[in-house]
């Protein structure tokens, strides 16, 4: 499964799961840069 939030994360922190994505809170840094390319408008800065 390919989504076009993952690439766009500088910090690469989003990794594929099962079944959803999953953001590594840890190194998320809150830039956003996921959230204005998410289709689903599920990345939602902190």
């Amino acid at each position: 499964m390919w989504s076009p939030c993952s690439p766009k994360c500088p910090e690469q922190c989003i990794a594929e799961g099962d079944p959803i994505y999953i953001i590594d809170a840890g190194k998320c840094t809150d830039c956003a840069a996921c959230a204005g390319v998410c289709p689903t408008a599920s990345c939602v800065p902190a």
